[in-house]
């Protein structure tokens, strides 16, 4: 339905909705809306939902749902401009013919836009002049403790939690989208263009022709695009190349060793990995420096980061790749000596930023970390390696 048509069908109705002290309305097919998952309405500002012929009910219900709660009363229009108000729950029941359909706003401000403009406010010259000091620099030690909250709300399993906590690490994305905007870096518009691009090139058996038969094949055409894509630009294609090096230094190893796993480059058995555990406490019990143990103490974190990866079906746990009832425990590392605790919790161990690259899962990462060209290459006698 064009726009013109959409506008002859809602000018007759308009006056017998009730949007009292609306600043304006958004116009919008029935049979457009109804095709989609997610409305594209801004839910602070009322909207005028119009019918051209019986469109499907219950999945214009479903997608309203995505954004209105299920009490949000709705106004039906009929023939003869009579109105009949509904809970969004009760539509797909809302037997009979329609000519439109009217949303009022949500009772709370609860639009990505008044959160946009809420940020920008604090920014402004009359807004809070501790948000105008900040910078992308400043503030990086609050994404990561938001970012820490959100995931200890999703451990606890406490949705009101993870409700308040997700809303703080918003408040850091948008926030630093603001002072980008503000020093002609890029728009909120800019991140979420590139993500949404994204997501459809890296899904093409959802937005295009391509079949998979399972998760793990998903995992491996995904991987297989990104490659293509640095392919496209120049970059050398290193399935190591993407791991976070501000990640937590045992996190950092697991993704390197997941990122291998995936093209089979991995042990067959739990057993060599084992024996690798066990040849790293060797190797540390007869270091002889402090040089030497410190490198030695980050071949073993790296290879017991591996076991625990092989023993408990490769769980990441937030960075803790153990059994959730180890993990949940409030006592667990209470348990451990402090000065086991003061090395996995260390960033700066040698295998993770000085020169002695780790032994991983039976190979040593090779390559110029300059160019991070890095390869996997096998040692005599365990298996080949294959560059990743």
């Amino acid at each position: 339905m064009s726009l013109y048509a959409l506008w002859l069908r809602a000018a007759p109705v308009l006056g017998a909705l009730d949007f009292a002290g609306a600043d304006g309305v958004q116009l919008f097919s029935a049979e457009a809306l109804a095709a989609l998952h997610h409305p594209p309405l801004n839910p602070d500002i009322p909207a005028l939902i119009v019918a051209e012929g019986v469109p499907d009910l219950a999945a214009l219900r479903c997608v309203l749902g995505n954004q209105y709660p299920d009490d949000h009363t709705l106004q039906v229009v009929r023939a003869g401009a009579a109105v009949e108000t509904v809970p969004l729950a009760a539509l797909p029941d809302a037997a009979g013919e329609w000519l439109a359909l009217g949303v009022p706003p949500l009772v709370r401000p609860g639009s990505f836009e008044r959160f946009q403009e809420v940020i920008a406010h604090l920014r402004a010259p009359e807004g809070c002049p501790w948000d105008r000091k900040q910078t992308h620099r400043s503030l990086r030690p609050y994404l990561l403790e938001e970012a820490y909250e959100v995931l200890d709300a999703l451990d606890a399993d406490n949705p009101d939690a993870l409700r308040e906590e997700l809303g703080d690490l918003l408040l850091q994305i948008v926030l630093h989208s603001q002072i980008a905007l503000e020093a002609g870096e890029f728009r909120m518009s800019d991140v979420l263009a590139h993500v949404i691009e994204k997501i459809i090139r890296r899904h093409p058996h959802v937005w295009g022709s391509v079949d998979v038969s399972d998760d793990q094949e998903v995992k491996v055409n995904w991987d297989r695009l990104k490659q293509a894509e640095k392919a496209e630009n120049g970059v050398p294609a290193s399935r190591l190349d993407g791991v976070a090096k501000a990640l937590p230094a045992l996190t950092q190893a697991y993704s390197y060793q997941d990122r291998a796993a995936r093209v089979k480059f991995d042990w067959d058995a739990i057993a060599p990995v084992i024996a690798k555990v066990h040849e790293e406490i060797a190797e540390l019990s007869a270091a002889q420096t402090a040089t030497e143990r410190e490198a030695e103490t980050g071949d073993l974190l790296f290879a017991v980061v591996n076991w625990a990866r092989w023993a408990w079906t490769r769980s990441r746990r937030c960075g803790r790749p153990m059994p959730a009832s180890t993990a949940a425990s409030p006592s667990s590392s209470s348990r451990l000596p402090r000065r086991t605790a003061r090395l996995t919790t260390c960033r700066s161990t040698r295998w993770m930023r000085c020169g002695k690259r780790p032994k991983t899962m039976g190979y040593r990462l090779q390559g110029s970390e300059a160019n991070e060209n890095s390869r996997l290459v096998s040692k005599p006698g365990v298996c080949r390696g294959a560059r990743i």
